[in-house]
C-alpha cells in the first residue's frame, strides 16, 4: 500500500523503478546505474524522446536467476541474510579458499561484497567493477610499480599473476604451470 501511495505521489522515475523492483522481485541492489529520464532530443521542429539504455547484465548469481532466494536469505521475502560475512558465500563457494596458506584480506574478513555483487553485474564473476580497478582501489598503481616485477606492469591485469582469493604462495601469487 505504501508503494502505491509513493508511486501516486509523483516520486522520481528512478525511485519508482527502484521501489517496483524491490517490491515485486525483492532485489533492489545491483550495480546497474539507475535508469534516468533522458532529456528530449530536438531535430528541426520534431521532438523525439530518447530511450534510456540499461547496461547489459554479464553475470548473474545462479541462486538469484533461479529465484532461490532462501539460498542466501532467511525467507524468500526477507532482506536478512542466513549468515554474515564470507560464511554465507563460502557455504557454496568453499573451494575459493579451501585450506590455502594465504587468503586475501577482504575474503578473510568476510567482505566478499567489496568486490562482488550478490545478484547480478555488468562485469564477469559478479564484480562490482573491472577487476583491475578493484585491485587498484586498495593497491595504488604508484605503489605497485615500486615493487619487484611491477615496474613495467603497464596494462597487465593483476589477476594474470595473482589469485584474488587465495594462494599457497606469498602475495597471492599464482602457482606456475
Amino acid at each position: 500500500m505504501l508503494v502505491c501511495a509513493l508511486l501516486a505521489a509523483g516520486c522520481s522515475p528512478q525511485t519508482k523503478e527502484h521501489l517496483l523492483r524491490v517490491f515485486f522481485t525483492g532485489a533492489g541492489t545491483t550495480n546497474r546505474p539507475p535508469v534516468t529520464a533522458s532529456a528530449a532530443v530536438s531535430t528541426n521542429a520534431a521532438v523525439q524522446p530518447s530511450v534510456p539504455t540499461t547496461p547489459q547484465v554479464v553475470s548473474s548469481h545462479k541462486a538469484f536467476t533461479e529465484r532461490n532466494c532462501t539460498a542466501c536469505h532467511l525467507t524468500a521475502m526477507s532482506q536478512e541474510l542466513r549468515f554474515s560475512g564470507s560464511d554465507l558465500c563460502l557455504e557454496c563457494h568453499d573451494k575459493l579458499i579451501g585450506n590455502a596458506k594465504y587468503v586475501h584480506a577482504p575474503v578473510n574478513d568476510g567482505r566478499c561484497d567489496l568486490c562482488h555483487q550478490p545478484h547480478e553485474s555488468t562485469e564477469r564473476f559478479l564484480l562490482t567493477r573491472k577487476a583491475q580497478d578493484l585491485c587498484l582501489d586498495c593497491h595504488p598503481l604508484a605503489q605497485m610499480v615500486k615493487l619487484r616485477g611491477h615496474a613495467t606492469m603497464g596494462t597487465a591485469q593483476c589477476v594474470s599473476c595473482h589469485d584474488p582469493h587465495r594462494s599457497e604462495q606469498k602475495n597471492l601469487v599464482k602457482a606456475q604451470p
